[in-house]
């Protein structure tokens, strides 16, 4: 039938070139987030794997029962600082100074829906376990969102595009994901203080107030250092990035320094008054790999930092160097894409 047969035509042509085409597409792009989310979580997951995950997640359970920052292990190194420095060790080792304070947080904001049914039963693999692993597959996918406007303002949509399909295509965003490791909170936060330094220099370079950027990227440092104190490394190649590249100096130095100060002083502080020590028991965690694991320090009632030499130094730097190198493509999601995109950026 003539009119039937135009139905069709203009229907084929409305999903291949009309308006239809764009939602076809979100579709299409729905369902193979949603496809890959559902595959991992019933299929790869077999629960939380890795001892900081357990803990930290054991921690966001205590939250729930308003119990904030405490945790049901007894590190012996920890007992051991408490003693030194004249703490009530039976009242204080419980309250938590080993990990940072946001990812178990988190976990306890993952777990609130399920807060009922958090009982150990039979099912193979523990209800609080999936919500937390659903709560970082958001975080990844949430972080896919800055790192498109990231991309799309230094270079052009379908590079934003390419970038963000490899890195969602990434297994070792999913597995990390699976972990119940904080990766995913600090994926997120990064790329949102990338984006806030990336409109920053942007407006630098148009002549435009780039304070309110600064700031907002300071801001992220600071949730940053929240999630896992390592990153304060990254935050000082960004303080002298900012030092060098934006004016006036010292007032873009302030707009990023103040609001990490502002963020992570009082869990300093709050680490020194329980431990005596601004960094917690955490802080030994620098000296791991020197004679021992990490796991093996915190075993120790007591560790001599006069014991360090060094040349048990240099072996843990030389050790680290060659480890991150030897990963680097694994780091990169095995993405053969993500591995030339920094030499392609030295193209003129």
């Amino acid at each position: 039938m003539p009119g039937s047969a135009d139905a069709v035509q203009r229907l084929i042509h409305t999903l291949e070139a009309g308006w239809a085409v764009v939602w076809v597409r979100r579709a299409l792009a729905l369902a193979l987030v949603v496809g890959l989310a559902v595959f991992f979580l019933l299929h790869e997951f077999r629960g939380l794997a890795s001892s900081q995950g357990m803990d930290q997640a054991q921690m966001g359970r205590a939250m729930l029962h308003g119990q904030l920052w405490k945790t049901k292990v007894a590190r012996p190194l920890a007992a051991g600082q408490l003693q030194r420095r004249g703490k009530n060790v039976a009242a204080k080792i419980w309250t938590d100074t080993y990990n940072a304070p946001l990812p178990p947080l988190v976990n306890a904001i993952a777990l609130l829906p399920a807060r009922s049914h958090l009982t150990m039963g039979r099912e193979p693999i523990y209800v609080g376990d999936r919500m937390i692993v659903i709560m970082s597959m958001i975080l990844f996918l949430a972080s896919l969102v800055p790192l498109f406007l990231v991309a799309r303002r230094l270079f052009d949509q379908r590079v934003a595009i390419l970038g963000s399909t490899m890195v969602l295509l990434g297994d070792i965003f999913w597995q990390y994901s699976l972990s119940g490791l904080p990766q995913m909170l600090l994926l997120l936060l990064f790329n949102l203080t990338l984006y806030a330094l990336v409109r920053a220099i942007e407006a630098q370079a148009e002549e435009k107030p780039a304070l309110r950027w600064l700031g907002a990227a300071g801001a992220g440092f600071g949730l940053l250092a929240l999630s896992h104190a390592l990153t304060i490394w990254i935050f000082l190649a960004a303080l002298v990035f900012g030092v060098l590249h934006f004016r006036p100096r010292l007032r873009a130095a302030a707009w990023l320094l103040a609001p990490v100060l502002i963020l992570y002083t009082p869990w300093l502080l709050r680490n020194y008054l329980v431990s005596g020590n601004p960094a917690g028991v955490a802080f030994y965690a620098l000296f791991s790999q020197l004679g021992l694991s990490e796991a093996g320090l915190m075993r120790l009632l007591f560790f001599d930092l006069h014991s360090l030499n060094a040349g048990a130094i240099r072996a843990k730097i030389n050790d680290n160097l060659l480890a991150q190198t030897g990963d680097l493509f694994r780091y990169f999601g095995w993405s053969v894409v993500a591995l030339f995109f920094f030499p392609a950026l030295l193209h003129p």
